[in-house]
């Protein structure tokens, strides 16, 4: 009798980060989106985490990690900005982790977040009467 090691190779689950469709301005609230598609008969779902240059993140301040969810064939985390600050700039990375017996499964993927700032507005009001007051426009106070 002979031993011997099988080794058997899995491509990694897809793995991708979906942004907000608003800008990513401060003030406002702002997620993203990991989400895995599994397979089917995948009995184990894919743990996930989130991370940035400090690493793992928890819901801290105006930073909330949502319930991780399964719907179909996609398992989902969110982070949830709000409001989102200047100071949260940088590179989020979401990693799974999915294991099967002896074999652990991992990937990752990384979005770099740059938080803009809205240009600022400004109302002048006369006599009570809100008048927008626009570059090159004169009124009378």
């Amino acid at each position: 009798v002979k031993d011997f090691d099988v080794n058997v190779m899995r491509p990694p689950l897809p793995i991708g980060i979906v942004e907000d469709q608003t800008p990513a301005n401060a003030g406002v609230e702002y997620q993203l989106v990991c989400e895995v598609e599994t397979v089917e008969g995948l009995v184990y779902t894919p743990q996930l985490v989130w991370n940035n240059a400090h690493g793992n993140l928890t819901s801290v301040d105006s930073v909330t990690i949502g319930s991780q969810e399964s719907i179909g064939n996609t398992t989902r985390l969110s982070l949830t900005f709000n409001p989102l600050k200047t100071s949260h700039g940088g590179s989020y990375t979401c990693t799974y982790t999915w294991s099967s017996g002896y074999m652990i499964y991992s990937n990752s993927s990384t979005h770099m977040l740059s938080v803009g700032i809205p240009p600022p507005s400004i109302t002048i009001s006369a006599d009570g009467l809100g008048m927008p007051l626009y570059q090159g426009t004169a009124r009378n106070l």
